[in-house]
């Protein structure tokens, strides 16, 4: 009985502290998006199609935004991966006291998995989306411009050629072998997909695993460590 009372008082002191912790940081990452989507309604993106990072320039933005929603999908994936442990190792025998272990170790991190997708939706998915929405504008206004004077130069090479005006013709077809030449296509996204996939992957994979060794911390560990505690001779 003692061994049950401080195992189930140590993880709701744990499971208590580590909720403050994230409350806070969820409070600090939400004040952050919100910030980067009024930013984006306040300035115009200035997008560098020829910039080494492949995104325009960007790619501080975009890590800024991984940034933001990276420890929530760490700290989800520690849940996920204790709670799975949990569940498959108490679930043959859901009675009695095993219940209230089932909601500390079990539905409370499913809960806090829940509302952390809502918060990588506030913190990430909506400022991603709007900067996206911004680089997909500027790259039709682009297209647009660059196809507008292309088409122009175009027929004025035809009507040149017609005018027999050959000369001339082939001055304008240069000015457009130029404007072809410092034409690029402009990225839609602020990150490489690839790198940003796979660190993800990598992250969460991570997690998942630190998850489930800390429930087997908490099955084998704990009892023998209470066990010395608390054993009388």
């Amino acid at each position: 009985m003692i061994l049950l009372v401080g195992n189930l008082l140590f993880m709701a002191l744990l499971q208590l502290g580590g909720y403050y912790c994230i409350g806070i940081l969820t409070w600090a990452m939400s004040i952050s998006g919100w910030y980067v989507r009024q930013l984006l309604r306040a300035f115009q993106l200035s997008i560098q199609p020829f910039h080494p990072d492949q995104c325009g320039g960007l790619t501080s933005l975009g890590n800024f935004c991984f940034g933001l929603a990276s420890p929530l999908l760490i700290a989800s994936g520690i849940f996920i991966g204790y709670s799975l442990f949990a569940l498959l190792e108490y679930s043959p025998a859901i009675n009695g006291s095993e219940k209230s272990y089932l909601v500390l170790n079990v539905y409370a991190p499913l809960l806090f998995v829940l509302f952390s997708l809502l918060m990588i939706v506030i913190v990430f998915v909506l400022p991603l989306r709007d900067i996206h929405t911004k680089m997909v504008s500027e790259a039709k206004t682009n297209e647009t411009l660059y196809f507008t004077r292309t088409q122009a130069l175009r027929e004025e090479i035809q009507a040149l050629l017609d005018a027999k005006q050959v000369e001339a013709a082939k001055a304008v077809q240069e000015e457009k072998a130029l404007v072809e030449t410092l034409y690029a296509p402009y990225p839609r996204w602020p990150f490489r997909f690839r790198s940003k996939l796979s660190s993800t992957v990598l992250e969460v994979s991570g997690s998942l695993v630190i998850g489930v060794l800390a429930a087997e911390v908490q099955q084998y560990f704990l009892p023998a460590i209470f066990t010395l505690l608390f054993h009388t001779p």
